[in-house]
């Protein structure tokens, strides 16, 4: 007699993923099996034409009836009431469903009134006991020889569980449901801890805009139940025995995975290599995020305790510069089992890039002095600017914290409330009293967004947002809890080739007063004119959009400004004694500069020039037709040259 565990939840688990199912079984409900009733039909002759057993059990009333040639099914062959007689008839009561159901019939065959049919109960209780009928006991008799006896079974009998929990955060366990599991009749009764433990569990939030980690505390336990055999009215356990603690997170699965992915499974893809191992966000590892998005990495240690863990960042600038850094968040001690959420958004790091550069992408792991702890987490920045962009944070299904953007057109609206009553007015009212008074009165901020053009992939991931219980829409100094409150989403039609979705969200909050901080003076309305000049000082706006950049200017990009930086770095010409124009000019001639023979006579030789094939001399004084010996030499090179002067310029066209 005791309760034994068929089946247990996963050694980690989360609340809602479809594996935390206790099943016991229990061998103690019956007492005692009861007893099987043997009836007899005794024959001590003949059995004529006519005759009639009749057989009464479980307040129904049977009558076999003896024929000479048996037709029914209730009827059977008359006969001389022997032993070979008996065993004739044995068919025609064995095989009939209203006995077979409820007996087992064989045939006693015996000397003297000893023989006839045995009946045997094929289930325990006095129910199935022949009632006594009057007959004719010179021929037969009907007796019940064997009273049946029912089996005896336990009350209420039960398993009695507890359940001690204690999350990361309490001091010490805490027994948060106790209760008893009747046994079915099979002796088995299953428990699931989903609900129990997903309601003392909570979701944990993130140090929002710091560069701090956070150790996930209500959203992580461990707890053990204590279970024992229990039966009677009241209720009385016996001897209780006590199981191994178990962990389990905050979390769950959808209705294709639940059941079916175990957590230690989709963290540790590998049981060797912990730079493997998963974080608890869904999606793919690479996301393209916003320069001012917060984004949230959260990390479960599945194996050995973990000391100093931090966070290793790789970035990539525009430029195309690499730098890392890996002590942008202070580095703190992790147990095994523990579960920290890790700040992974630029405005979150505050990472010292040089002004002028813009990060083009970064790559975070989870790190400490032994090596990598997770596999890398890849961020694209993009720089474009957007007008309507707005910021979502939401506790995804794996239990941690996730951020979602729009950057398509919203609108908003006010939803006010009141309630109203008639007021009994008195024979002389003033007229400002009115016949109704409104109270509980409020407003509440209601607003529809669209999430902007996106590949279908990236909107799927978004089901994680909209199903969530717990969302923030994130502004520049403090979040604002919202819900959805959209009952459908449409997502796309057959053939559309660009996607977006549009949803609407309120603030969970109503506001019954109202109260105003901004300061300065307000602008005047359209369509005023005031009597003379009035002077106001209204506050100062700043836009996202500077009007007065001229475009030539806004397109300026990083690279321009390096290469302008790397050439004002650059020494001044005129102090380094490079030539300039007016201190070349008697050294070099433009190329189309026509040369007198003056200004080449007596020129020192060009050693290693190049001697153009060409020599243009000029001879202003020489007549026109007449003849020329000209010898020159150029590079200890001697040319002997004669021509006859066509015009004032001589071209000597060949060397000698």
């Amino acid at each position: 007699m005791a309760i034994t565990v068929l089946q247990s939840p996963d050694p980690i688990a989360l609340t809602k993923g479809g594996r935390l199912q206790y099943i016991f079984s229990g061998n103690g409900r019956l007492v005692n099996t009861g007893v099987l009733a043997v009836n007899f039909i005794f024959l001590a002759g003949a059995v004529v034409p006519g005759q009639t057993f009749t057989l009464s059990w479980k307040g129904k009333t049977l009558k076999m009836v003896a024929r000479a040639n048996p037709v029914h099914p209730y009827e059977f062959p008359a006969g001389d009431g022997s032993n070979a007689y008996i065993a004739s008839i044995l068919p025609y009561f064995r095989d009939y469903f209203p006995i077979e159901s409820d007996f087992v019939v064989e045939a006693m065959l015996a000397e003297g009134l000893f023989h006839g049919l045995t009946f045997t109960a094929r289930k325990p209780g006095p129910e199935y006991n022949f009632a006594a009928v009057g007959g004719a006991p010179a021929f037969y008799a009907i007796a019940n020889g064997t009273p049946g006896v029912a089996p005896t079974y336990r009350n209420r009998y039960s398993v009695y569980v507890e359940v001690h929990c204690q999350r990361d955060a309490d001091p010490d366990y805490a027994m948060i449901y106790s209760g008893a599991l009747e046994l079915n009749e099979q002796g088995r009764a299953e428990f699931d801890l989903s609900t129990t433990l997903h309601s003392h569990l909570s979701p944990d939030l993130p140090h929002w805009r710091t560069a701090v980690a956070k150790p996930a505390e209500n959203s992580a336990a461990s707890y053990y139940i204590r279970y024992a055999e229990a039966w009677g009215e009241p209720l009385e356990p016996a001897r209780i025995t006590k199981l191994e603690p178990l962990r389990v997170y905050w979390g769950g699965m959808p209705y294709e995975q639940q059941g079916r992915l175990q957590l230690d499974k989709l963290v540790m893809p590998s049981d060797d290599d912990a730079a493997q191992d998963k974080l608890l966000r869904n999606g793919p590892a690479l996301r393209y995020v916003r320069p001012d998005e917060c984004q949230y990495l959260t990390y479960l240690n599945l194996r050995e305790d973990r000391l100093q863990v931090g966070l290793s960042i790789a970035v990539t600038l525009d430029n195309g510069q690499k730098a890392s850094y890996n002590n942008r968040v202070p580095a703190l001690d992790i147990a095994q089992n523990e579960k920290v959420i890790f700040p992974a958004g630029l405005p979150q790091l505050k990472l010292p890039i040089a002004q002028g550069r813009q990060v083009r992408e970064y790559t975070l792991r989870i790190v400490h002095e032994g090596g990598f702890l997770s596999q890398p987490y890849r961020f694209v920045v993009n720089q474009q600017y957007q007008p309507h962009v707005r910021y979502f944070a939401f506790i995804s299904s794996l239990g941690a914290p996730d951020t979602m953007s729009t950057f398509g057109k919203g609108s908003s609206e006010l939803a006010l409330f009141r309630e109203e009553a008639e007021r009994v007015l008195p024979q002389h009212y003033e007229l400002s009293d009115g016949q109704f008074v409104e109270y509980n009165t409020g407003y509440q901020q209601q607003f529809e967004v669209a999430t902007g053009w996106r590949s279908q992939s990236e909107l799927r991931q978004l089901n994680d947002f909209y199903r969530a219980d717990r969302r923030w829409l994130l502004l520049a100094d403090r979040e604002l809890p919202i819900g959805v409150t959209a009952k459908s989403i449409k997502q796309a039609k057959d053939g559309d080739t660009a996607f977006a979705h549009k949803f609407d969200y309120v603030f969970l909050f109503k506001d019954e007063f109202y109260f105003d901080t901004e300061e300065g003076d307000p602008l005047p309305p359209l369509n005023f004119r005031p009597a003379g000049s009035v002077t106001i000082t209204p506050v100062t706006t700043t836009s996202n959009y500077d009007r007065t950049v001229p475009d030539v200017v806004r397109n300026i990009k990083p690279d321009d400004i390096t290469n302008w930086n790397e050439a004002a770095s650059r020494p001044d010409p005129s102090a380094a004694g490079y030539l300039t124009q007016q201190s070349a000019a008697p050294l070099f001639s433009p190329l189309k500069h026509t040369h007198t023979w003056n200004e080449i006579q007596g020129k020192p030789d060009l050693e290693g020039m190049f001697v153009p094939q060409d020599i243009e001399v000029i001879m202003p004084n020489h007549p026109v037709g007449s003849e020329l010996e000209l010898e020159l030499e150029m590079n200890n090179r001697r040319f002997s040259i004669g021509d006859v002067l066509l015009g004032r310029n001589v071209i000597f066209s060949r060397f000698q």
